[in-house]
Formats: structure tokens, C-alpha cells, sequence
């Protein structure tokens, strides 16, 4: 299907239609990223089957070691990165 881009204020914005809405299972936000020269939008939820998969990997397994010294790293910010 082909559409044409839509411009608003200073933002451009695409028409997807109710019924690919529907198809992909889409509701509230969505992650979105670009990927050579396609845009990519994908639903925000967990993946289906996640929840289990993971109860099912802990009970096998364990739970995971976690790296408390990473985890309370601070976020690196790149202001202070000089441009190219």
C-alpha cells in the first residue's frame, strides 16, 4: 500500500490505516526505529509467551546474578563528547 506524508506543525506523520492497526495488535504506544531506510514500528507490549518462558527458566535454571555495581553505574551522558 502506498501513502503520501502529512505534514503537522513542525512534524511529519504517515496515515496507517484502523485495519493494519488491528492486524499488528497495536494499542497505546508503540517503539519505533529506523533500520536502513525503513521505519519500524512495533507495539510496546511484552511478547506473548514471555511471562511464561521466563517463570519456566527461572524455575529450571535460577534466577540470574545480578551486577548491583552496573546496575548503579551512572547513565552516560554525551554532551560532553566532542563532535566528529
Amino acid at each position: 500500500m502506498k501513502t503520501k506524508l502529512v505534514h503537522i506543525g513542525a512534524s511529519t506523520a504517515v496515515r496507517i490505516p484502523k485495519s493494519f492497526i488491528k492486524r499488528a495488535g497495536i494499542n497505546g504506544s508503540v517503539e519505533m526505529k529506523v533500520h536502513g531506510n525503513s521505519i519500524i514500528l512495533r507495539s510496546k507490549k511484552p511478547r506473548a509467551g514471555w511471562v511464561e518462558a521466563f517463570k519456566h527458566a527461572i524455575a529450571r535454571h535460577g534466577r540470574p546474578e545480578v551486577d548491583h555495581e552496573f546496575l548503579n553505574a551512572p547513565l552516560l551522558d554525551d554532551s560532553d563528547l566532542s563532535p566528529w
